[in-house]
């Protein structure tokens, strides 16, 4: 979302500032769309909105609209050329064809339409199907016949293209790396990873071995990968996403050692959520270790990659966050105490807010451990407070008021907070986690008397129907 709002800042011309944390992700395609009207469907998407404030553009959560707002400017623009035009009284760049020279173009290809001739052009960001009176940096397209095209420049000079002659026979044209991604971000979308792997795979057979190109489509097949296991373990099937992000972990071992720690971090909390806590302690180690290589340090997501995190800094917290669950579940808690504090310090640097909230909920779970339900309630409730927090998150802090409120005799709060936290897991698809909130639902049921009205509602949340809140 971050790159979006960069794109947005680029072609307004007016800074552009957001909160901190993770903002989500969108895929955008949009052509001649007025940019207020751009802004608000954006925004709307990932559930934001925005003022104008002291000539600049301010995205906000509508939840905490005074947060602390830091600009998106990135290290380079996103756009290439710069075409300023009025529309609507708003001063508007112009990517893609609007943002080309008209030197730019090559002709590859006619087709004529109800008697209308329109051109098939390539330039540097792409290839569009243009009809006369398509718009440039410099110029427009200003005439198309059935053997060539040509386009007028604003200092008036006139260039001519020709289409080539064709050879004989039928010819076919690969994609190029950026068709190729193109293609297979929408298959991605559709969670169709099969034919996205296979589009990939495919291209890397056909590329010429040229550094640039096949580091790419690497570093693709390793994203699709890593999304791939994202979706399998939020469709319950914990087992097959470990062998995705291990492919993943495999692709990007040489030249991507933070998405390598990143890959190998979820490894190890689907290992924790198999119950396999040493395992899960041997994957956020070897983490720890890739993110902290001087490789990894240097780098940061750039545009070869898809991923939710963009800078290395997010593997170190990650990791101990991880180590931290593992020796919680092992019984070793001083140790996980300290590796929760390690775990904050890190969140805090990476600036990843809801990483923060979830060293809250591990906290309370020691707490738990030590009978101090008390405590745990409290930090719980810091967790499920905090305003940065994701749905899964929200999901595991309520569950953990749950538990307090439970162990402290109050059964009517812990109910409360068990439906709350089922419903925050259904809510963000997270299957398994409901499934694991709807088996302890079941046992705090179980254990109550039957004649216990006020677990009413906990009863009607394990048939998904939650009442009134």
């Amino acid at each position: 979302m971050r790159d979006v709002l960069r794109l947005l800042q680029d072609i307004s011309g007016s800074p552009v500032t957001a909160p901190a944390g993770p903002l989500g992700r969108i895929v955008l395609l949009a052509q001649e769309v007025p940019f207020d009207d751009a802004v608000l469907a954006i925004l709307a998407a990932a559930h934001l909105d925005y003022r104008r404030e002291a000539g600049r553009l301010v995205v906000f959560r509508p939840a905490d609209p005074h947060a602390a707002s830091w600009p998106v400017s990135g290290p380079a623009p996103m756009t290439g050329h710069v075409l300023a035009r009025e529309y609507r009284g708003i001063i508007a760049d112009g990517p893609g064809v609007a943002g080309s020279l008209v030197t730019e173009s090559r002709l590859f290809g006619l087709l004529a339409a109800d008697g209308e001739w329109s051109a098939f052009l390539e330039h540097e960001r792409g290839q569009w199907i243009e009809k006369p009176g398509q718009r440039y940096y410099d110029g427009t397209l200003a005439e198309v016949g059935p053997e060539r095209v040509v386009h007028q420049r604003s200092d008036g000079r006139r260039f001519e293209l020709v289409l080539p002659a064709a050879t004989d026979g039928i010819t076919s044209r690969l994609d190029g790396p950026a068709e190729v991604l193109s293609r297979v971000s929408a298959h991605a979308a559709w969670n169709d990873f099969e034919e996205g792997e296979r589009i990939l795979t495919a291209a890397l057979a056909a590329a010429e071995p040229q550094a640039s190109v096949t580091k790419t489509l690497h570093a693709a097949v390793a994203d699709l990968r890593f999304a791939w296991g994202h979706a399998l373990a939020a469709r319950g099937a914990p087992e097959e996403a470990i062998r995705r992000f291990e492919d993943a972990a495999a692709e990007d071992d040489a030249d991507r050692p933070w998405q390598e720690s990143e890959d190998l971090n979820e490894i190890g909390v689907l290992w924790m959520a198999l119950g396999e806590p040493e395992r899960a302690q041997a994957f956020h180690r070897r983490a720890l270790e890739a993110s902290r290589t001087a490789m990894a340090r240097d780098s940061h997501a750039g545009g070869d990659s898809a991923r939710y995190h963009p800078w290395p800094h997010w593997g170190d917290a990650a990791a101990f966050n991880g180590l931290a669950d593992s020796a919680r579940v092992l019984g070793r808690l001083a140790d996980a105490e300290s590796l929760y504090g390690q775990a904050t310090a890190a969140w805090r640097y990476a600036g990843d807010w809801p990483g923060q909230a979830a060293t809250l909920t591990g906290l309370g779970r020691v707490r738990e451990s030590h009978k101090k339900f008390a405590e745990a309630l409290a930090l719980h409730r810091r967790a499920l407070a905090h305003p940065e927090q994701d749905r899964r998150g929200r999901a595991a802090a309520l569950e953990g008021v749950a538990r307090a409120q439970a162990a402290l005799g109050r059964r009517e709060s812990a109910c409360t907070a068990y439906a709350d936290s089922l419903d925050a897991s259904r809510e963000s698809g997270d299957l398994r986690g409901a499934a694991l909130t709807t088996e302890r639902l079941r046992r705090f049921i179980a254990a109550a008397p039957a004649t216990d009205h006020a677990l009413d509602r906990c009863r009607a949340a394990l048939s998904g129907d939650v009442g009134p809140r």
